[in-house]
């Protein structure tokens, strides 16, 4: 069996968990991370309902769940979470503070060839960090394509050192 790329899905709140099943659906072995155990809790809840759910429409079988379920961890410890993965899902508030002190502790405990993806709703709270930062995206609106001075639907990668 091909060994496939471990993942941490970190924030365990209104994306984290779907983000977290359908790469165990891929067949990662994916940790959601969450500061409280209450949050943890509820987000194992929701994607074991995901799942729940996906079987009974017939999209997956009852095995495929079992098996992407055998594949997710939930866990309220940092660096166990992150250890040995190769992609981090960032995905909690969108709250600057928050941010900064969270990239502050992977700042600490990564090694540099770890790829952090996090959703373009709020990339203020990062933009201008002082991280060595990437963004990727697709131009979509009016006011990213007036900003970048690039046609709807151009895909972009821009750096923020």
């Amino acid at each position: 069996m091909e060994q496939k790329m471990k993942i941490a899905v970190l924030g365990g709140g209104t994306m984290g968990p779907g983000i977290a099943v359908s790469y165990a659906l891929g067949g990662h072995p994916t940790t959601v991370y969450s500061r409280s155990e209450k949050t943890v809790t509820r987000a194992e809840s929701v994607g074991r309902s995901s799942l729940s759910l996906f079987v009974e429409e017939g999209m997956i079988t009852g095995q495929q769940m079992e098996e992407a379920m055998a594949l997710l961890r939930f866990s309220t410890n940092l660096d166990e979470s992150v250890s040995g993965c190769g992609y981090i899902a960032e995905t909690i508030v969108e709250k600057p503070d928050a941010k900064q002190e969270l990239y502050e502790k992977l700042d600490a405990i990564l090694p540099a060839d770890v790829i952090i993806a996090k959703g373009m709703g709020n990339t203020e709270s990062m933009y201008g960090c002082g991280y060595n930062v990437y963004y990727a995206f697709l131009v979509k609106c009016a006011r990213l394509s007036s900003y970048f001075h690039q046609p709807l639907m151009t895909p972009m990668l821009v750096h923020d050192a």
